[in-house]
């Protein structure tokens, strides 16, 4: 997928998964705190949870055990970074441990089945930390839960397609990245609207602009686009989410079009592509 534009790809940290992916993937969501360790191993230990409240599934149990591994065994994720935009390809190994505290809460997605009488996180989750509770995010999981559960969720147009920058949007220069330094860029600027980062965009030393990026709820979201430094257009990468929706262009410098097409996420064929375009709104028509 990458092609010509390996030439600005870096290697970062993992990113960690959005909530629609998060709770796509877990069977049990809850706020918890941590109630006891009860049991402590070279490679994992095993904390109690008071339950507090349950977002996703189902559980009578007002404290349940979970395993959290302490020993990463060999997995690790790579990401690639173009320019912001930020996709996992590959997987290899590392993780971060969480620290859970006493007397304080935390999301916890979890897998439906049990291990024995423990939960274990969910796998898409089981790389990253703690997950702190807050009033916030808990408002923004319910209402992803709830769009999920909206058997016609995707009968609704999505902003996805149309989403841009916002004309209103203060502008903010902020430092160029060691990559933007190392070639020559000119500057980079972030534009707040209402307190709210909603984009980013970047120019080369010779004026040009040589991307922006729409950002929505800290997501990618919208049509990420690039050029070369002579002003031709280098890729328009559809973004729902901070995840890859919809047809993916990218350009050579002598023109050669590519095309991907991508479904939350995922690699498509052109054909499955067509057949998901014919239930999901929220993805863009294919230009004839």
């Amino acid at each position: 997928m990458m092609g010509y534009l390996s030439d600005i790809i870096n290697v970062e940290m993992p990113l960690e998964p959005n909530l629609e992916e998060l709770c796509e993937n877990s069977g049990l969501i809850i706020c918890g705190e941590p109630n006891d360790w009860i049991q402590i191993e070279d490679t994992v230990e095993v904390i109690a949870f008071k339950v507090h409240k349950v977002y996703k599934g189902q559980t009578n149990q007002k404290c349940i055990n979970i395993i959290i591994p302490k020993v990463n065994k060999g997995k690790t994720k790579l990401i690639l970074s173009i320019k912001g935009i930020k996709s996992t390809y590959m997987t290899m190994g590392c993780s971060v441990i969480p620290i859970y505290v006493k007397d304080k809460k935390y999301f916890l997605f979890l897998d439906q089945k049990k291990t024995g009488s423990c939960y274990v996180r969910a796998k898409l989750d089981d790389v990253w930390g703690q997950r702190d509770w807050n009033k916030e995010q808990e408002q923004q999981l319910i209402d992803e839960i709830k769009f999920l559960s909206d058997p016609n969720k995707w009968k609704i147009l999505g902003d996805n397609i149309s989403y841009t920058i916002p004309k209103g949007a203060e502008e903010k220069i902020v430092p160029l990245t060691e990559y933007q330094k190392e070639n020559n860029f000119s500057k980079r600027a972030e534009y707040w609207l209402n307190g709210e980062l909603v984009g980013e965009r970047a120019w080369y030393g010779n004026g040009q602009i040589a991307y922006e990026q729409p950002i929505k709820d800290s997501m990618q979201h919208g049509n990420y686009k690039a050029w070369y430094q002579d002003g031709k257009l280098r890729a328009v990468c559809p973004y729902r989410k901070d995840r890859l929706h919809g047809v993916f262009k990218q350009w050579s410098n002598k023109g050669h079009l590519e095309i991907t097409y991508w479904v939350r996420g995922k690699d498509v064929t052109r054909k499955d592509y067509l057949k998901e375009l014919k239930n999901n709104a929220t993805l863009p028509l294919i230009e004839k």
